[in-house]
């Protein structure tokens, strides 16, 4: 007979590795509650690019981009497609209607100014405000929508989806031609642009410029002028 002392050494192992089974799945068991009660948070990626298919886009005076200059960012713009196009006269709304997914990026994709290329990733669980939205891309020549001095907004006929069960991922890829299926810039204008890395012209899109906003001492000044002429009259 067997004692306890004596016990055979595979049944030993047999034992520890039961063993070891159950914690994992005790572990396991805790993250998946942990997680359950902090709300899952699941993470989208898109991927965009001007790059692959030529289509430079350049400032509103016709230059490319420069390398390491302007921004490019992801998100939806909550206004119509004629309020979109107005936009550059409204800086303001504009900031405040659009909706960021992720960080931005900086021209300069394959060396060039004028181009962009990137995957962006970023948290889209359920509830966020972007999701069934139109996916936009909006680039400008400064760090952000504030700083820039042009502007230009393309919409995707794609939408943003829910990434659960299965994560969401979509590539926006635009070309020379601009087809319709990938959708439409609302904010820019065709151009015919040289890009001298490649050492050939290429069909693309040129920046709006904002339109300056009054500047309030400007205002504050005509509104002295006015009241001084008419007070001027009375006399």
């Amino acid at each position: 007979m067997l004692t306890s002392g004596s016990l055979p050494a595979s049944f030993c192992m047999r034992t520890l590795t039961v063993s070891q089974v159950h914690m994992t799945r005790l572990f396991l068991l805790t993250i998946c509650l942990l997680a359950s009660a902090c709300g899952f948070v699941s993470a989208a990626q898109i991927t965009i690019s001007n790059l692959g298919g030529l289509h430079p886009i350049t400032d509103s005076s016709g230059e490319l981009v420069p390398i390491g200059s302007g921004f490019v960012q992801i998100g939806t713009i909550s206004l119509t497609d004629a309020e979109v196009i107005a936009s550059p006269s409204d800086r303001v709304g504009l900031e405040a209607a659009f909706e960021v997914f992720g960080s931005s990026v900086a021209f300069g994709a394959g060396g060039s100014g004028g181009f962009f290329s990137a995957s962006i990733t970023a948290p889209l669980d359920t509830g966020n405000p972007l999701i069934g939205q139109n996916i936009y891309i909006v680039a400008g020549d400064g760090a952000d929508i504030p700083d820039s001095n042009d502007i230009w907004i393309f919409k995707s006929t794609l939408s943003f989806e829910d990434d659960i069960p299965d994560p969401f991922s979509e590539t926006i890829s635009l070309d020379y031609a601009l087809e319709q299926s990938a959708g439409t810039v609302l904010v820019g204008t065709p151009v015919n642009t040289l890009v001298p890395l490649a050492g050939d012209s290429f069909d693309g899109s040129e920046m709006v410029a904002f339109i300056p906003e009054p500047d309030v001492a400007l205002l504050s000044a005509l509104a002295c002028i006015l009241l001084w002429c008419r007070t001027r009259r009375r006399n």
